[in-house]
């Protein structure tokens, strides 16, 4: 021990002892892991971290929890073996371990004959054991006064830390055996990684001389012994870990599923994609295979989990931050996919560059016949092979992540987009034609009747509201413009209008707001944009592996071709302002295309929302024409857009060519040099590299530039619309601001001002008339509706009735008053809200009617009765089975609205609110709806809130009195 202390570093820097290191390492890592899993410490952390502390030993206690079958037979040695496979994770993951722990066993029983066969201090060593190792075991005169006295030599040393070494080795093996599953995976990747490094250290001994002319194995004179442990060594640190299948680990310990085989398979048969073999074959004997064989979804590919993943750093209505654009977001959301995807692109790289490197040596072996080589050729034969498949594997394994990230981000951005998109204020679903704000179909731009017109201006009316008001009167306040009288009429005495509908009717250019197109942008954002979005994932190869690949080819030709390389890397330079003025001309056209897409959308969404109106009117040619002119602004721009990657393909063909040319004239007219063999084809193959990259870049720009674009549009959609006040953040007050005295059951307002817009609505660019940017409705004093009651809300067309259930539904911006202005609508029991525009699903009238609900069926017959809408079933083949086709097609409008009323009142909620559903009726099926409905026992002790219009309050209270 006293020589070990006084012994040179050339001992301790051996290779033989770096096994041991990386041993003491793993064991200190070990210690510091298991000690973070002590609940105190654990405690201790979260609360450094500010986060709740989890228990980690969660998924253990619900893995290991016997099964009932299991708890109730007699105890016994099978029964136990049984219950040790299965939380071991099945018969063969547990022989794999049990074929380590003998594989590390058999290593130390080997390596300790070694030590014994090993030659001592005082023993003479063979010629071959000197010249095997030489760098060690020849001291110096001055330090064998120091082995006097030793017990092992040198050489006994080292095999007695490769023996301490493998007993490690062997006791995690066992450990990984008898632990629980959480701790048995964190032992098995510690074995598997000391294991791996103890076989490098091995084949940079013993294998890697066999490549070459000059060494030799330094362990050779062991003879088999040296060949065996390696042989193990391979077996157990490589062949193991890659076919070991993997243990399932659900997301939810709780509520597992079942796994999908790729979260079992092993590394060897996901590299391989082996394990779609079965799907494969089954599906070559089935050609229509059920969606019922198909394999079940992972837990990790489910919605629920993405949205948990990746809604806390995307959606700024859930996550208030600084503003920062939607692709950083996504880049922390997919941080670990993405750092698999830059290892996986310098890996490629690196062997790219290996195939031409290989040409080269092996050409050049041929040319000097083996004079003064040092690697065998077969070495760079094998190398030529290796590159290709090791790159295969590389770019298929690339594609996988980026594919499977692709879908995960179809499925989030979908997701937030709609559901960013309910959150947005009705007010922002305008167009420039100027329709009402509170009309559900605002986006829709039809044609202006005086009924309209006069909705959209500023008018001076009144609420009544069958509700007592305590504190005072109640005054709805809209403007300061008098009502026309013509605004009291109906619809029918409307004259038919002479002009198609129009979002582009009259004179200039109209400014467009935030509003502009919002029915077709969501729409695009959801189809064009997201796929644009998706095939711009391959920004790594622009960014990372052209210039990655590019310095190691113009290393690589310097090296053979000399300065020459230089020449041509500059024509590749001053090329590249070339390609980057077609890309931003590219970009600039891709920001208008997507524009006109966005106005065509919305032409072709108007229309279809008002189909029926056009065959009426006779308006087909119109606005077939208005359809194709906005057709041809988009063609036109994604014909230049064509033009241009045509052109992008010309140039990466020629510049390529440019570059080899150059460097070829430089290389033999200026530097006088002759081009070999072995320069002129390995050259050749690294040009190939750099053309087939520069194509890859190339054709990759615009994919990016249009994902650019619609990431730009997503990012602007996202924190520049209007939200509503729960929603948006850094708001004053809250969106039911109540006083502490209030009664927090009531509802009503108190002193209460509400707009569409939060900001001032007189900013001239908003796509709005200044009547609309101007609209408030006001609230003076208490107005509280009675519990348990109809309330009526009574007042001409166009007052502000709408106006004043959005507002207590949260769809208007508040603006308190004073300090005990409040406005509140309990949530608790349910709301049920009945649109004056009917709203109905493409599904059958049932289901319209249930709208998720339980059926009940007594109820449901009760509510077809008093909703009036049984002899109107009877009209239909199918009955209440009937689909209602796309925005309710094959009904009435009244039908439609007795639908709506059908879907509020058999829903469970103790509040409706009715906007004005007699409107569309007859006077005898509004009688029938009074009558059966109103007083009918369904919405008895329930809260209504009902609209109606001056007309129809004479049939409202005729039947209530």
């Amino acid at each position: 021990m006293t020589w070990l202390l006084h012994s040179s570093t050339r001992f301790w820097k051996h290779s033989l002892l770096y096994p041991s290191y990386v041993a003491a390492l793993s064991a200190i890592i070990l210690i510091v892991q298991f000690t973070l899993r002590i609940s105190f410490v654990k405690r201790w952390v979260a609360r450094i971290r500010g986060a709740p502390p989890v228990d980690a030993d969660e998924y253990e206690a619900v893995e290991q929890r016997p099964s009932a079958a299991t708890s109730n037979m007699s105890a016994g040695f099978l029964t136990e073996i049984k219950e040790y496979i299965r939380l071991q994770g099945g018969p063969v993951i547990c022989a794999f371990g049990v074929m380590k722990l003998l594989s590390c066993l058999a290593l130390v029983g080997l390596t300790i004959y070694a030590v014994i066969i090993t030659p001592g201090p005082g023993e003479p060593k063979t010629t071959e054991f000197f010249e095997q190792d030489s760098d060690v075991y020849t001291e110096g005169k001055k330090k064998k006064k120091h082995r006097k006295n030793q017990l092992f030599s040198t050489a006994e040393w080292h095999e007695i830390a490769l023996c301490a070494f493998y007993t490690y080795a062997s006791l995690l093996a066992l450990l990984s055996l008898s632990t629980r599953p959480r701790v048995r995976r964190l032992l098995s990747a510690h074995l598997s990684t000391i294991l791996l490094f103890a076989f490098g250290v091995f084949a940079y001994r013993d294998l890697f001389p066999l490549a070459t002319y000059t060494l030799k194995p330094k362990d050779g004179h062991n003879g088999w012994l040296t060949w065996t442990r390696i042989g193990i060594l391979t077996f157990a640190g490589i062949v193991i870990p890659l076919c070991v299948p993997q243990v399932y680990t659900p997301l939810d310990p709780k509520n597992p599923v079942p796994p999908n085989p790729e979260q079992t398979a092993s590394l060897l048969s996901f590299v391989s994609f082996s394990f779609l073999d079965s799907v494969i074959l089954q599906s070559r004997k089935n050609p229509h295979l059920p969606y019922e064989d198909l394999p079940p979804l992972a837990d990790y590919d489910h919605a629920d989990h993405l949205v948990k993943r990746s809604f806390h750093t995307l959606d700024p209505a859930v996550k208030p931050t600084k503003e920062r654009h939607f692709f950083w977001g996504l880049l922390s959301v997919f941080r670990v996919e993405y750092t698999k995807l830059v290892l996986i692109v310098i890996a490629k790289a690196f062997i790219s560059l290996s195939g031409p490197i290989a040409t080269n040596r092996l050409l050049y072996y041929l040319e000097s016949k083996g004079k003064d080589a040092v690697i065998r050729p077969w070495v760079w034969a094998l190398a030529l092979f290796v590159s290709q498949l090791g790159g295969s594997i590389a770019i298929q394994w690339y594609i996988w992540i980026a594919t499977r990230m692709m879908i995960h981000t179809e499925a989030i951005i979908t997701q937030l987009v709609f559901e960013h998109s309910l959150k947005i204020r009705l007010a922002e679903d305008v167009s420039s034609s100027g329709s009402s704000p509170g009309s559900k179909s605002a986006s829709t731009s039809i044609p202006q009747t005086p009924e309209r017109r006069a909705s959209t201006r500023e008018e001076t009316g009144s609420e009544g509201s069958g509700a007592s008001d305590e504190a005072g009167p109640a005054t709805t306040v809209v403007g300061s413009e008098s009502q026309s009288p013509a605004t009291k009429g109906k619809a029918k005495d409307v004259p038919k209008p002479t002009s198609p509908p129009s979002s582009d009717s009259g004179k200039g250019p109209k400014p467009e707001g935030h509003g502009a197109n919002l029915v077709g942008k969501i729409n695009n954002l959801v189809s064009t944009d997201l796929g644009n979005i998706t095939d711009g994932r391959d920004f790594l190869i622009v960014i990372l592996l052209s210039p990655l690949l590019l310095g190691l080819c113009i290393w690589f030709l310097y090296s053979i071709l000399g300065w020459s390389a230089f020449v041509g890397l500059a024509v590749m330079l001053i090329s590249i302002p070339l390609p980057g003025w077609v890309v931003k001309l590219v970009q600039g056209l891709q920001v208008e295309r997507m524009k006109k897409t966005d106005g065509r959308v919305q032409a072709i969404t108007e229309t279809m929302s008002v189909l029926r109106m056009i065959k009426l009117f006779g308006w087909e040619k119109k606005v077939r024409a208005q359809i194709a002119t906005k057709r041809e602004e988009e063609l036109h721009y994604i014909r230049n857009t064509s033009l241009l990657n045509l052109a992008n393909m010309n140039i990466n063909w020629v510049l390529p060519l440019l570059t080899m040319i150059a460097t070829f004239a430089t290389y033999t007219l200026v530097m006088k040099r002759a081009l070999t063999a072995s320069k002129i084809f390995s050259a050749i193959a690294a040009f190939d590299l750099l053309r087939d990259q520069m194509m890859g870049v190339f054709w990759t720009l615009p994919s990016i530039i249009n994902a650019k674009v619609s990431l730009d549009r997503l990012n602007d959609f996202l924190h520049n619309t209007e939200l509503l006040d729960r929603y948006a953040t850094g708001k004053e007050v809250t969106i039911d601001a109540m006083p502490p005295t209030a009664d927090r059951i009531a509802i009503g307002f108190s002193n209460a001002t509400f707009s569409w817009h939060s900001t001032n609505g007189s900013t001239p660019g908003s796509g709005q008339t200044p009547s609309r940017r101007n609209f408030q409705l006001r609230i003076e004093g208490d107005l509280l509706f009675k519990k348990n009651k109809i309330n009526l809300i009574i007042g001409p067309t166009g007052c502000g009735k709408t106006s004043l259930l959005m507002a207590l539904l949260g769809e208007m911006h508040f603006k308190p008053e004073a300090v005990d202005s409040w406005f509140n609508l309990p949530r608790d029991g349910g709301v049920a809200y009945a649109a004056q525009e009917s709203w109905v699903q493409n599904a059958t009238i049932k289901d319209n009617i249930l709208f998720g609900a339980p059926f009940d069926e007594e109820r449901y017959k009760k509510v077809l009765n008093q909703c009036a809408l049984e002899r109107d079933l009877t009209l239909f083949e199918g009955g209440d089975l009937t689909e209602v086709g796309e925005k309710g097609m094959t009904l009435s409008g009244g039908q439609k609205a007795r639908v709506t009323l059908a879907r509020a009142v058999y829903s469970n909620a103790q509040t409706l609110l009715l906007d004005d559903i007699l409107s569309a009726l007859d006077v005898h099926t509004s009688r029938w709806i009074v009558d059966k409905c109103l007083r009918g026992d369904l919405l008895k002790d329930r809260t209504v809130l009902l609209v109606v219009s001056s007309e129809d309050f004479v049939i409202c209270l005729l039947a209530l009195t």
